[in-house]
C-alpha cells in the first residue's frame, strides 16, 4: 500500500480551536487529526470545506460562549459578595432587633427571667422583675449563681439535675431568699435558649409567696378544723342537696360503731334511727331557710336519745352541715328539776312554816302563803309589796337588825334566833328565824333564804308558865316559912326559952 503525505495548512486561530475542541471533548490533538484525515477518502473535499467551516463556526459559538460565561461568573460573584454584604447586613439587624425584642419582652414581664451558664449556674441576665424581687440591682447579679438565691442548695441542685435528664422543667416550687434575707417561694421553669452565642439555662420564676402561704393558711385552718372536730363531743356531718353524706366527725361514727368513710355517699336515713332526723333534714333542704334547730329524738343503740340538732346550708345551697348535741343527760336533768320544783313548789306553797328568800338589805325576793300569813297579809305578793315598797316597819326592836346583819356577815347563819315583828295591823308577835346565805361559786352572797316560824302561842304559854312558876314559888316559901316556925316552935330549945320567957314575966310581976 502506497503511503501518501498529506500537508494541511493551520493558523494559530485554528489550533486553539482544536485545541479548545479536544478539551470539550476529552479528546487528544492526534485522535482528531487522524479521524479527520481518515475522512478525507470517503468524502468530498467540498464536505470537508463545509465540516472545517461548521467546526470553525461550532469551535467560534464555543469560545463566545466561554466568554459569556466568563463574564456571567464575573458578575455573579461581584453580586454574591453584595448580596452576601446585604445578608450580614440584615442578619446583624435582625439579631440586635432581636435581642432588643428580648429585652423589651423580659423587662416587660410580671415574672423573673435569669439566664445561667449550663455547667457553671453563673448569671449573664436577670430581668427587671428579678431585681425587684431579690431586691438586688442588675450589676449585683454579675458573678453570682443561681444556687446564691436558693434557702435550700439541695433543692436547686436538684431542679438543675432534673434539667439536664428532661431538657425542660415546669412547675418546681423553689424556695428562695432576698438579697436582705426574707425567704419567698416561687415556681420555676427551666428551657435551654442559645444567648449571645452560647447554649444557656432560661429560668422564669413566677412569684407563688402569697399563694403558698394561703396553701399553708388553708391547711393549717383544715388541721384546726380537723383537731375541733376531733374534739367536739358532738355529731358533726356534712351532706349534700341531694341527701347523700359528704362526711362525719369521728364522735358520730363511732357513736353508731361505724368508720367515718363508712358514711360518705351513703343516703341520709341508712342508718335505722328513727324518721325524725331525715325529715327534719329533708324539710330543711327543700326550705328557703339558710339554718335552723330543733331539738330532735333519735335511737341509738336501742336507746332512745335528745340531740339538739343545729343545720346550715353553705356552697350557695348546694350542700349543708349539721352539728348534733346530746342533750339526753339535759334532758333527764331537766325533768328531774322539773319534778323536784314540783316537789319544792308544793312544800313552798303547803308548807306551814314561812319561807322566803330576801336581799341582803331586808328586801324581800318571794315569801310562801304561810309567810304572809305570819305577817298578817292576805298573799304574798301583798307581804313583799307591803315590807318592800311601804318601807313598813317589822321588827319591833331596831337593835335585831343590826344584829342580824352582823351575824350574818361573820357567821353566814342564825339559828333559832326569836324575836319581835309587827303584823299588817301594827299587833306584835314572837317569831324563831333559822336563815342561810346562798353564794355563787366565786363565794359572792346571792341572797339570804330562811324560815321563820309564828312562836307567839308558845311564848305565851312560856309566860304563863313562868307566871305559874313564880306563884308556886311563892306559895312554896310561904309553906317553908310556915313549916319551918312550926318546927321552931317545937323545937326542946324553943320551949326552954319560952319557959324561961314566962319565967322572966312572972318574976318582974312579983317586982
Amino acid at each position: 500500500m502506497t503511503k501518501k503525505l498529506l500537508t494541511i495548512p493551520v493558523s494559530e486561530a485554528e489550533l486553539s480551536a482544536i485545541e479548545a475542541y479536544c478539551a470539550e471533548t476529552n479528546r487528544t490533538k492526534t485522535d482528531v487529526l487522524r479521524e479527520y484525515i481518515r475522512s478525507i477518502d470517503t468524502r468530498p473535499r467540498e464536505n470537508v470545506v463545509k465540516e472545517m467551516i461548521r467546526l470553525k463556526q461550532e469551535l467560534q459559538n464555543i469560545q463566545q460562549e466561554k466568554a459569556d460565561l466568563e463574564m456571567l461568573l464575573e458578575t455573579v460573584t461581584d453580586h454574591s459578595s453584595t448580596i452576601e454584604d446585604d445578608f450580614k447586613n440584615r442578619a446583624k439587624a435582625a439579631k440586635r432587633e432581636t435581642e432588643e425584642q428580648f429585652q423589651a419582652i423580659t423587662e416587660a414581664m410580671p415574672v423573673a427571667v435569669m439566664i445561667s451558664r449550663i455547667g457553671s449556674g453563673e448569671i449573664l441576665y436577670a430581668n427587671l422583675t428579678a431585681s425587684k424581687w431579690f431586691k438586688a440591682a442588675r450589676e449585683h447579679f454579675t458573678g453570682r449563681f443561681i444556687a446564691d438565691y436558693c434557702i435550700n442548695a439541695d433543692d436547686c441542685q436538684q431542679l438543675l439535675q432534673q434539667f439536664q435528664e428532661r431538657g425542660a422543667v415546669t412547675g418546681y416550687e423553689l424556695l428562695c431568699q432576698a438579697s436582705d434575707g426574707l425567704p419567698f417561694w416561687v415556681n420555676a421553669s427551666l428551657h435551654s435558649l442559645r444567648y449571645k452565642g452560647e447554649e444557656t439555662i432560661l429560668f422564669a420564676l413566677s412569684d407563688i409567696h402569697a399563694l403558698k402561704q394561703a396553701k399553708e393558711d388553708l391547711n393549717y385552718a383544715k388541721e384546726k378544723l380537723q383537731a375541733v372536730l376531733d374534739a367536739i363531743p358532738g355529731s358533726v356531718s356534712w351532706l349534700s342537696c341531694q341527701g347523700y353524706y359528704l362526711g362525719v366527725n369521728p364522735h358520730l361514727a363511732e357513736q353508731f360503731g361505724l368508720q367515718v368513710d363508712d358514711f360518705v355517699d351513703r343516703p341520709l336515713g341508712f342508718i335505722q334511727n328513727g324518721k325524725t332526723f331525715s325529715d327534719f333534714i329533708t324539710n330543711f333542704i327543700h326550705s328557703s331557710d339558710l339554718s335552723r334547730s330543733e331539738e330532735i329524738q333519735l335511737v341509738v343503740n336501742g336507746e332512745v336519745c335528745h340531740f339538739l340538732v343545729a343545720v346550715q346550708k353553705y356552697d350557695r345551697g348546694n350542700a349543708i352541715v349539721t352539728v348534733g348535741l346530746d342533750v339526753t343527760q339535759r334532758k333527764e336533768a331537766e325533768e328531774a328539776l322539773r319534778i323536784a320544783e314540783e316537789k319544792y313548789r308544793s312544800i313552798f306553797e303547803n308548807a306551814l312554816e314561812g319561807i322566803f328568800q330576801a336581799t341582803p338589805d331586808g328586801k324581800f325576793i318571794s315569801v310562801n302563803p304561810a309567810m304572809a300569813r305570819i305577817y298578817g297579809y292576805d298573799s304574798p305578793e301583798d307581804t313583799i309589796a307591803g315590807i318592800n315598797r311601804d318601807n313598813r316597819p317589822v321588827y319591833v326592836n331596831p337593835n335585831d337588825r343590826e344584829w342580824f346583819e352582823q351575824t350574818m356577815e361573820t357567821e353566814g347563819s342564825v339559828q333559832d334566833w326569836e324575836y319581835q315583828i309587827y303584823r299588817q295591823d301594827g299587833s306584835t308577835i314572837w317569831v324563831s328565824e333559822d336563815t342561810r346565805a346562798v353564794r355563787d361559786g366565786s363565794g359572792q352572797v346571792l341572797y339570804y333564804e330562811g324560815i321563820v316560824q309564828d312562836i307567839t302561842k308558845r311564848k305565851q304559854e312560856e309566860e304563863n308558865l313562868k307566871r305559874q312558876v313564880a306563884e308556886l314559888q311563892i306559895e312554896i316559901d310561904r309553906e317553908k316559912r310556915d313549916r319551918q316556925v312550926r318546927e321552931i316552935t317545937q323545937s326542946s330549945y324553943f320551949q326552954e326559952l319560952q319557959a324561961e320567957l314566962q319565967t322572966l314575966k312572972f318574976e318582974e310581976e312579983e317586982l
